[in-house]
């Protein structure tokens, strides 16, 4: 496989090019070499293959061929993951995952039930770890669009947040929430292309916050009768949606 190197579109205004000081380190655990082909995207669809020109220890220079330029067209569904913060590391594997999965925006989000409590400095150190855990991703499975990791969300705005969406979903252990299937089959004729789906923490939404969300417009969906845990059911979520809505015509 190629290796792949991310240029900040407000970059790719010359035929050379200057790489990130990380994409420069990323070159030199590769042992990449001068005279070397390498694929460089630009997080919002463009990539293109490019010969490194020059690398130095904390700087490296690219010349793209202009030929190769090529365009990746947007997905037919835009899906933002809003996602209870875990505990621990889970989270830098749950963003992994949902990069890889074609995720379009991951929403970290503070729940009551949420353990992880962060000031406003370790929200924003959280929040540049998962972006780079995003970048990482985005270029191992070859895609050009970065996923958007949004600023930690407080209940309170959440609301805001899912009215952008045509078609919100949350998942529910409370008895009156239906299948997944059942749901999608429900909502299928609507042809959403902007879809938000809720998971909430260890322990499940409180009964306020599902309020919250059904006042929203929010629509609850059961994954069967097994409890899972909040990265599975994330990437559960993730499946079953791109499965039953990115192919409706």
């Amino acid at each position: 496989m190629a290796i792949r190197c991310f240029i900040p579109p407000d970059r790719w205004t010359a035929a050379e090019c200057a790489l990130p000081p990380e994409e420069t380190r990323h070159l030199h655990v590769l042992r990449v070499r001068h005279g070397d082909t390498v694929i460089v995207f630009d997080g919002e669809g463009r990539a293109a293959e490019a010969e490194l020109v020059s690398i130095g220890r904390r700087d490296a220079t690219v010349r793209i061929r202009e030929a190769t330029r090529q365009t990746q067209p947007l997905p037919p569904l835009f899906l933002t993951l809003i996602q209870a913060i875990p505990k621990g590391t889970v989270m830098d594997s749950l963003v992994e995952k949902a990069v890889e999965l074609g995720v379009s925006e991951i929403v970290p989000l503070m729940t009551e039930r949420v353990v992880v409590r962060l000031d406003p400095v370790e929200a924003r150190h959280r929040e540049e770890r998962w972006r780079r855990v995003a970048l990482s991703a985005a270029r191992q499975c070859g895609v050009n669009r970065l996923t958007v990791i949004r600023p930690v969300c407080p209940w309170a705005s959440l609301t805001a947040r899912i009215q952008q969406a045509e078609l919100c979903l949350f998942g529910s252990l409370q008895p009156s929430a239906r299948p997944f299937k059942d749901v999608a089959a429900a909502c299928r004729a609507r042809q959403p292309r902007r879809i938000a789906f809720v998971i909430g923490p260890e322990g499940d939404l409180t009964d306020g916050e599902t309020a919250d969300l059904l006042a929203a417009g929010a629509v609850p969906v059961s994954f069967g009768p097994l409890v899972l845990r909040v990265e599975t059911a994330a990437l559960y979520a993730v499946i079953l949606t791109a499965h039953e809505f990115q192919q409706c015509e």
